[in-house]
C-alpha cells in the first residue's frame, strides 16, 4: 500500500500535466494586437465556399466574403477571398485543430493579412487574405435565443457586440483620409 500512494500520486500529476498541455496550444491574443498586426480588418459575411487542392497535396478552402465595412485598411472591391487549412474534395477530408474553419452565412469582423497559401484557380474568388491568428482572427456575430446579437471568439463573448468596436482603435481609410474611431461607428 505504502508503494501505490506515490504510484497514485504520480498518475494524477502526469494526467493533470498532459491535459495542461493538451489545451495549451492555443494562446490569447488581444484585441489591440489583433488590429495592430492585421493590414485590413473587415465586418463581412461568408456567402460561398470552394475547397481546393494545392500543388503540395493539402486541401484548403477559398472563403468569398461580402464587405460590410472597412474598419482598418484600404481595400476597393465589394469581395474579397479568406483562405483556410482543410476541406472536403471527393470524399478526403482534411481538418486542422485549432485553425479558422468558415461556414457559409459566417458574420463577423475578420482580422486579415497578405495570404501565404497558395491561392485558387477557380473564376469568381477575388483578393485572397488569410485571419490574424487563426481562429481569433474572426469575431462572429450570432443572435442568441432572445434574438439579441452577440459576440465571441476562442477566448472572449462579448454580449454587447458595440465592445467589439470601442475596444480597440481602427483606423479606415476614404476619401484620401486616415480616420481612428475609438467606437462603432
Amino acid at each position: 500500500m505504502k508503494n501505490a500512494i506515490p504510484t497514485i500520486i504520480l498518475a494524477l500529476l502526469g494526467l493533470l500535466l498532459a491535459q495542461t498541455s493538451a489545451f495549451g496550444q492555443l494562446y490569447e491574443v488581444s484585441l489591440d494586437d489583433k488590429i495592430e498586426h492585421s493590414t485590413l480588418v473587415i465586418e463581412g459575411k461568408v456567402i460561398e465556399s470552394q475547397c481546393y487542392r494545392a500543388v503540395n497535396g493539402d486541401i484548403y478552402t477559398a472563403n468569398k466574403v461580402e464587405l460590410g465595412s472597412i474598419l482598418k485598411g484600404y481595400y476597393r472591391e465589394k469581395f474579397l477571398t479568406i483562405t483556410t487549412w482543410g476541406g472536403e474534395i471527393d470524399g478526403e477530408i482534411q481538418t486542422w485543430t485549432h485553425l479558422l474553419t468558415l461556414n457559409k452565412g459566417d458574420y463577423g469582423l475578420f482580422f486579415l493579412e497578405p495570404t501565404n497559401f497558395p491561392v485558387i484557380q477557380a473564376a469568381g474568388f477575388p483578393a485572397p487574405f488569410d485571419v490574424y491568428s487563426g481562429q481569433q482572427g474572426f469575431v462572429a456575430f450570432v443572435q442568441n435565443e432572445v434574438k439579441a446579437w452577440v459576440a465571441h471568439e476562442p477566448f472572449h463573448i462579448y454580449t454587447d457586440v458595440e465592445a467589439v468596436y470601442s475596444g480597440g482603435n481602427y483606423t479606415t481609410y476614404s476619401g484620401g483620409n486616415y480616420t481612428t474611431h475609438s467606437g462603432g461607428n
